[in-house]
């Protein structure tokens, strides 16, 4: 009993010193900057970016247009060429920082008619994609689209690309609205025929 109650002294004692220990730490992690946590993080998890956008053309012909590949050229000022490999992949051949070629498997991992396309690049040094959302615009032949753009890891091929992630997707989506009005005017982009609306008598 005698060597139990000095043993439980004993722990007690070392929790008394560890307790303040841990305070301590604690407030030094809370203190610490948080860019340097916050870059780890944005390493490991990745990163992504959204944008918001208006585009003056119709529905159906946007999303044509996104669904294709010629949509990626547009976005991407580094893609140099396009091989098909099917209607979903394809590899794309761009160059990187300091001038390097890469060549990326890219594939439509998403189409759902007039809502939704996706598109995935995969391989070394990461992955990353875009996913475009599309519905009606707040004006007459105009299209509303919810763009998002992501990298995994955080530091993958985002550091293939100069410039702010942000700043390069809302350029990227004025990019991509001035080629599909360039398109639409040269006959590249054929918008669907309008629906047969069949009347009803009230």
């Amino acid at each position: 009993m005698r060597n139990r109650t000095k043993r439980g002294r004993g722990w007690g004692r070392r929790l008394r010193w560890v307790a303040p220990l841990a305070a301590v730490a604690a407030v030094a992690v809370a203190r610490a900057p948080a860019r340097p946590l916050d870059r780890l993080a944005a390493s490991v998890r990745g990163r992504e970016v959204v944008t918001d956008w208006t585009v003056g053309e119709p529905l159906d012909a946007v999303y044509r247009y996104c669904r294709d590949a010629c949509v990626l050229a547009d976005l991407v000022t580094e893609i140099r060429r396009i091989e098909r490999v099917d209607d979903r992949r394809m590899r794309v051949h761009l160059v990187g920082v300091n001038g390097v070629p890469l060549v990326v498997p890219v594939e439509r991992t998403a189409d759902r008619d007039q809502q939704l396309v996706a598109w995935r690049a995969g391989g070394h040094p990461g992955v990353g994609g875009v996913q475009l959302r599309l519905r009606p615009g707040p004006w007459p032949h105009t299209t509303r689209v919810h763009a998002r753009m992501w990298w995994r890891p955080g530091r993958g091929l985002v550091r293939q690309f100069a410039g702010d992630p942000q700043r390069r997707l809302e350029d990227a989506l004025h990019r991509m609205e001035c080629a599909l009005a360039d398109r639409l005017a040269d006959g590249e982009v054929a918008p669907l025929p309008p629906p047969v609306r069949s009347g009803r008598r009230r």
